[in-house]
């Protein structure tokens, strides 16, 4: 038997809203995740890319960065703290 839930036009707004707010912190997670990806090679599997390996590697840690740079869903404060992280793994690849 189904039941019938009545929301009134607040509970709706509240719920909207907390529902994007799950979702922009799922994005910034996404990103953070992608990144923490190369670290975990880098510091857990020994991974040392050089040459022409090592600046495709930074390439796509860049275009990560970007990527995020371009959500408007994204804080200041989240996409400096990406920009922070991407910079800290760049730097254990030299």
């Amino acid at each position: 038997m189904k039941k019938i839930v009545r929301l009134t036009e607040s509970d709706l707004v509240r719920l909207v809203k907390k529902v994007i707010k799950e979702q922009e912190e799922d994005e910034f997670s996404t990103y953070m995740e992608d990144l923490a990806e190369y670290l975990n090679k880098i510091e857990f599997e020994g991974f040392r890319p050089k040459g022409e390996e090592q600046e495709w590697v930074i390439g796509k840690i860049i275009k990560i960065v970007r990527n995020a740079k371009r959500n408007n869903t994204l804080t200041d404060d989240e996409i400096s703290q990406i920009e922070e992280f991407a910079d800290d793994i760049i730097s254990k690849l030299y």
